[in-house]
């Protein structure tokens, strides 16, 4: 249901606004737990994608919007800390991210049909984050609203009236809510590997 939503709203964004000012950016992304959420899932996820549309205001500069979604999960037989004490086990933790965000992008270079443009930009808005862990017959269950910010950098490679777009994205969310089991703080952060197509270009 949630993809079929997203593809939806990306046909919306392709058919609104005149092409020319216009690029509809449909991404597969992987993605790659560090700091705190490497130390919970330091498996490599192959699972998600993002939809974006970005409009340019200036000949270098555009501002946008984009939907993301990120799963990453992991069987482990580490000791994890409950609030009762410690409990080593196999278990399963999954981690299910739902970025949504403002974006604006810097391109460099002019914009020619045959040239390959580098960018780097910064999104910022809302993830949803739901956290949980199954071990043995019992479950724990957690999910935030997060404020975040997103820092990355790519290259537009021509492909006609499209391009191939690549790009590696810094997500960092912010404490938000209540924690996870016994962890004191529930900020996140992960790395995204990006490639996909951008349409109007």
């Amino acid at each position: 249901m949630r993809q079929k939503l997203f593809i939806i709203i990306f046909a919306m964004l392709t058919v609104s606004v005149p092409a020319q000012n216009f690029l509809s950016v449909l991404s597969y992304s992987t993605g790659l737990g560090v700091g705190k959420t490497g130390d919970f899932i330091d498996d490599f996820s192959w699972r998600g994608f993002s939809i974006e549309g970005r409009t340019f205001t200036q000949r270098n500069l555009s501002f946008g919007i984009m939907f993301g979604w990120n799963y990453f999960d992991q069987r482990t037989d580490e000791t994890v800390q409950l609030e009762d004490g410690a409990v080593t086990g196999t278990q399963i933790r999954y981690l299910d991210l739902i970025p949504i965000m403002a974006t604006m992008h810097y391109y460099f270079g002019k914009r020619r049909r045959h040239s390959i443009r580098a960018f780097a930009g910064v999104s910022a808005g809302t993830y949803i984050i739901t956290q949980r862990l199954d071990l043995g017959i019992w479950s724990f269950r957690r999910s935030n609203w997060h404020f975040g910010l997103a820092p990355e950098v790519g290259v537009l490679v021509p492909l006609g009236s499209s391009a191939l777009a690549l790009s590696v994205k810094y997500n960092y969310a912010f404490h938000s809510g209540e924690t996870f089991l016994n962890e004191t703080s529930n900020t996140h952060s992960f790395l995204t590997f990006n490639l996909g197509f951008a349409f109007g270009y």
